[in-house]
């Protein structure tokens, strides 16, 4: 095919990417039709270079070659938007004024469930005698394994395991749970 042919080609089939880019809007739901319009545009232009007349229609060509653009386009928008940092709450998101505080407020958290478990953890160690026992449960309590607290104290694993057993029972007991 000439550069004439192909120039020729392209003009002939110049509303195809109004067409593309109106049929393939939902891919691509945040891009302006403009822009839409122009990538459809450019695998227009490289459709027409890869085009063999013997082998089919060039608007099917074109149309693959559109679709693919834009599903491509949309899958690096997507990882473009996983890699995005929110800087500031009260900045705002879009062209409007809502920010990420207006839009997220509602809090999932359950304060109040917080208070009454420390309210319910400080009646368990009310009823431990010892204050290394009390210690001992409270690092456990606080996220440190058997073994760094094992370490602390100059223990084995094991021992910190039969005293983290003797307390909790010892407060099962006293809330009549065991």
């Amino acid at each position: 095919m000439t550069i004439e042919e192909r120039n020729q080609l392209i003009e002939d089939n110049y509303k195809l990417a109004a067409f593309f880019a109106h049929k393939y809007s939902n891919i691509l739901p945040f891009y302006e039709f403009d822009e839409l319009e122009a990538m459809a545009l450019e695998q227009l232009v490289r459709a027409a270079n890869r085009f063999d007349t013997g082998r089919g229609e060039f608007t099917t060509l074109c149309g693959k070659c559109v679709l693919w653009a834009f599903q491509r386009r949309a899958t690096h928008d997507k990882c473009a938007c996983r890699k995005a940092t929110v800087y500031s709450l009260d900045a705002a998101l879009y062209d409007d004024d809502d920010s990420a505080y207006d839009i997220y407020a509602y809090d999932h958290h359950n304060y109040a469930e917080d208070a009454e478990n420390r309210i319910d953890f400080n009646r368990a160690m009310a009823l431990i005698p010892g204050e290394r026992d009390k210690a001992i449960l409270g690092l456990l309590s606080n996220g440190n394994t058997q073994t760094e607290v094992a370490k602390m104290y100059g223990i084995s694993n094991r021992r910190i395991q039969q005293i983290q057993n003797r307390l909790l029972l010892k407060i099962r007991r006293a809330w009549g749970v065991a």
